[in-house]
């Protein structure tokens, strides 16, 4: 990193307020991380759970040796596994997902401010753009390996897009080092690198469009086809699903903020917000490289997140999944001057836009928060030692939440032993976990979203936590199971066999 970068990123002489301020409300952000009783994600505890059960599975006698069995045969969506493993062999798993989001708020805040410094802008107050998108859908989606591929990707543009005029097979070379880095994270990054990489070169104008496309091939090419050897070699993906097209357009046009639906109003403020910052100010701005490849490959991003079917191989939903990366590019782009229109001041925009969207989802996420945190106290006390299955029997759904933060809440009560025999992750391709042969004679695959539509009563499960049940749902519940347990809220409860509880 020059002194150069480093003087800009520090905030250089007229900045320097708004980078300690910048840098002091990162802290902030990770404190209220840390003090908060729960994090309400949608995937966040199976991906705990799985982390706990791979570490059984790697050990000298493991418990659920029954059910699972590993398999390598992939090199993607190891990422979080490579980093959670040794974390959680010192430190509750509570404590590495907390110092995996860490981790994200910082390599998110730290990309805004390279980005920046590489493309010759002024770092701040546009860096702060970067906050508002650090806690909604990127975070609470609980996606980690997703998370972090997404955010080693942002920082290997600024190493590419730093390298980009040197000579054609160094930055081949180095484009498919960072690119099989992403990879080893998370596939669907490492694919978005590979166009990105080639944009890269296209929207140079120092050389011919001939040579420009040239060298746009053997940038992005070598990696594209990485990433397609090592889909083709991990097995049957997820068949293709086509979104209701007002579905994909709320959180294109949020950018990924809306992660609840409370938040709808708030969301479009932000990108409001967003898209003024981006009206050209009292001085026009002229249209380098930086801004080519900003605007193309917001333009590029949007059309993948419209054209692309939502579901992918390694469990990969596109939907909303780099629609936060759009703002983040397109920082180049921003008008941080003295005034919108020669009237408006916007220097405080950026920073307002982070303080709204943080706000926001702090407090819709705040109830959610307390019930899971409440879900978590109750499955240290009942942790099930057999099969246990989760259960959404939620018909229209009523949860506020769109990212259905108790879906997987099951999970936390197999973590320290048990088996959980609605854990998707073993019938998809790119994870090293599967079920054993006995377990999927044994264990059908069910939706969890559709539980009503299950006879829980004739599967081979211990207990069972159902999320949202009918006073129908509960009549049919208690011919074959006991209730153990049941939230404040009266939305999560666990139940147990009567023949297990007899056998006890």
């Amino acid at each position: 990193m020059s002194a150069q970068t480093l003087q800009a990123i520090s905030g250089g002489d007229s900045d320097s307020r708004l980078a300690k301020l910048y840098w002091a409300t990162v802290a902030g952000l990770v404190l209220l991380l840390w003090s908060a009783p729960a994090i309400p994600t949608q995937d966040g505890p199976i991906h705990l759970y799985n982390l706990a059960l791979i570490g059984d599975l790697l050990g000298d006698a493991p418990l659920r040796a029954t059910f699972h069995r590993l398999d390598f045969d992939t090199v993607t969506n190891f990422g979080f596994i490579a980093l959670g493993l040794p974390l959680a062999k010192v430190v509750p798993l509570w404590a590495v997902e907390r110092i995996v989001l860490t981790l994200h708020i910082l390599l998110l805040s730290l990309f805004a401010t390279l980005w920046l410094a590489q493309c010759d802008r002024r770092v701040y107050p546009a860096a702060w753009v970067a906050l508002a998108y650090s806690l909604p859908w990127s975070l609470f989606m609980g996606f980690y390996g997703y998370q972090l591929a997404a955010d080693v990707t942002l920082l290997a543009i600024c190493l590419a897009w730093k390298l980009r005029d040197g000579a054609i097979h160094r930055v081949a070379l180095s484009n498919l080092g960072a690119g099989a880095l992403v990879l080893f994270f998370h596939a669907v990054p490492a694919a978005l690198f590979a166009g990105l990489l080639a944009i890269i070169q296209l929207t140079s104008r120092d050389a011919p469009i001939g040579k420009r496309l040239l060298r746009a091939a053997i940038s992005g090419l070598p990696l594209l086809a990485l990433v397609w050897m090592v889909i083709a070699s991990g097995g049957e993906s997820a068949n293709p699903e086509w979104r209701a097209p007002e579905y994909i357009l709320l959180f294109l046009i949020t950018f990924g903020t809306l992660t609840f639906s409370t938040q709808l109003s708030t969301c479009l403020l932000v990108t409001l917000g967003w898209v003024l910052l981006c009206l050209p100010g009292s001085e026009p701005r002229r249209r380098d490289h930086a801004m080519r490849f900003a605007m193309t490959s917001g333009a590029f991003l949007a059309a993948l997140h419209l054209l692309v079917p939502d579901v992918m191989g390694g469990g990969g939903y596109l939907t909303g999944r780099f629609a936060w990366w759009i703002p983040l590019l397109m920082l180049p782009v921003l008008g941080t001057g003295p005034a919108l229109g020669g009237r408006i001041p916007r220097d405080w925009i950026p920073a307002a836009l982070a303080v709204i969207s943080i706000g926001s989802t702090a407090f819709s996420a705040a109830p959610s928060a307390r019930v899971v945190a409440e879900v978590e106290q109750a499955a240290a006390v009942h942790q099930v030692s057999g099969t246990l299955a989760g259960a959404i029997f939620d018909r229209t759904p009523k949860s506020s939440a769109m990212i259905q933060p108790l879906r997987h809440v099951a999970s936390l009560f197999v973590q320290k032993r048990g088996t959980l025999i609605t854990n998707y992750q073993p019938r998809v391709a790119f994870f090293p976990i599967r079920f054993s042969e006995q377990a999927e004679a044994q264990f059908p695959e069910v939706d969890i979203n559709s539980a009503w539509l299950t006879d829980w009563g004739r599967l081979p499960i211990s207990a069972l936590v159902a999320i949202d049940a009918q006073p129908a749902d509960r009549t049919i519940l208690e011919t074959r199971f006991k209730s153990i347990w049941i939230d404040q809220s009266k939305r999560v409860e666990l139940w147990h066999r009567r023949q297990e509880i007899e056998l006890k």
